[in-house]
């Protein structure tokens, strides 16, 4: 029966090891089929096989007559088990071997809260919006009193050069040429994420559970391996933007990409106000301005508004020039200072062809390194659905590998084989088998 099994764990899916080194048995072999039938039937004949010793020959005689009649898998564990945990037992497995313990770490900027910079990026929109419809809701009312003779009064706006950027498409800021990007789309309903299927037995209470902080860290390692992202795409890859898709979920390559850049510039949005909050030049300058345009409009009341309008719009310009940075390759410095700020009040006017703009040539983190801190604080179990799916449609890009699917991916189970001898005997034999 070894010799059986062995040859049945030999024949792993050849693509998944080809392309994500990993180790499974497809128990539809490529035809669609979703029980564990076919793998039973193939063991079935690898040990009828080794039981035939040749009576057929003249002069030959088996002495035992035994035949295998029946095989049952029992406690499988299959890929998709428990929210993909036996795939990322398996990965946790490989890049322990691969590394090792001591070679696994975070980077420096993996301490930073991702999601509340997003959201204090998300909250100075709001109160860019808000600040707009103060100031122009005061030069309404001073303009209602003034005469057709004496005509309106009229600001520069400082919001309005920098405002169309949260209704438009976020990656003509991040990108020089947007014709460039990927257009792939792919239809979500496809893959493994959307579709029902049992779950098998899972991992045994004797195999360590890959969800502790170093199996975490290792998962993302894996995934910056194995998958592809904007300025490092996976050749060969149906998705161009690979980490972007785990990261958004959405069915084309551009709404993935452009929400990852949505969220890197909200990040750099709430870092660049607490500089601007922080720098009491700056501050002075748009509180100048501001007071200017209050004693023009003889509005005391406009001073107050008018500044936080422009510091509000000087920090969004100021995040728009860091994502075109961050997406050409360069990097920014994850806290500014003097120093570091790139745009000017007068750069507000004609925003996009200051874009780009690094005055001290400081650097910091690149765009790989805002994927990696978004993979690290992503749910788990979101990451490892999204990461199956990107494997089904790689490897039914595969010849002969179009009806793939992770649900059927076995890695280990209870074997029984029934045997019978041609002289009344028979027996039941047991073994568990794994990949381990």
């Amino acid at each position: 029966m070894d010799m059986s099994m062995n040859g049945i764990f030999a024949e792993y899916n050849r693509e998944m090891l080809k392309q994500y080194d990993l180790f499974f048995i497809d128990t539809a072999y490529g035809t669609g089929i979703t029980t564990e039938e076919l793998t039973e039937n193939h063991l079935l004949d690898y040990m009828n096989t080794n039981f035939d010793t040749g009576a057929s020959i003249p002069l030959k005689m088996d002495l035992t007559a035994l035949r295998a009649t029946s095989a049952d898998i029992s406690n499988a564990s299959y890929a998709t088990d428990g929210q993909g945990v036996v795939f990322r037992y398996q990965i946790d497995r490989l890049m322990k071997t691969k590394y090792g313990l001591g070679l696994v770490k975070r980077d420096d900027y993996s301490s930073y809260d991702v999601d509340q910079l997003i959201r204090s990026g998300l909250d100075y929109e709001d109160q860019k919006d808000k600040c707009e419809e103060e100031v122009n809701g005061l030069l309404e009312e001073i303009n209602e009193n003034r005469t057709d003779e004496e005509g309106d009064i009229v600001i520069d706006n400082p919001a309005e050069g920098v405002g169309r950027i949260s209704e438009s498409n976020i990656l003509a800021y991040a990108l020089k040429d947007i014709g460039s990007i990927s257009n792939i789309a792919i239809n979500n309903s496809n893959y493994v994420s959307e579709r029902k299927y049992s779950d098998g037995a899972g991992l045994r209470t004797d195999q360590e559970s890959p969800d502790n902080l170093v199996s975490r860290m290792f998962f993302e390692k894996y995934i910056f391996e194995k998958c592809g992202h904007f300025g490092k795409e996976k050749e060969g890859s149906l998705l161009g933007y690979q980490v972007e898709y785990l990261l958004a979920g959405k069915e084309s390559d551009t709404d993935n990409l452009e929400t990852v850049a949505r969220n890197i510039f909200l990040m750099r949005y709430g870092i660049n106000m607490v500089c601007l909050f922080n720098c009491p030049e700056k501050r002075n300058e748009a509180q100048t301005i501001a007071a200017v345009a209050a004693l023009i409009c003889e509005c005391p009341d406009l001073e107050k508004p008018l500044t936080q309008l422009i510091l509000l719009a000087w920090g969004y310009a100021e995040s728009a020039n860091d994502l075109r940075l961050i997406f050409d390759g360069d990097g920014v410095p994850m806290a500014k200072s003097d120093d570091s700020w790139n745009m000017s009040l007068l750069d507000l006017i004609g925003l996009r062809w200051h874009l780009g703009k690094n005055v001290s040539g400081a650097t910091g983190p690149k765009y790989n390194e805002y994927l990696y801190m978004m993979v690290a604080v992503r749910n788990k179990d979101v990451l490892t659905k999204r990461l199956m799916n990107i494997c089904e449609m790689d490897v039914r890009k595969a010849e002969g590998s179009s009806s793939f699917r992770m649900d059927r991916l076995l890695y280990q189970g209870d074997i029984e084989v029934n045997v019978r001898s041609g002289y009344g005997y028979h027996c039941s034999i047991r073994r568990f088998y794994s990949y381990e």
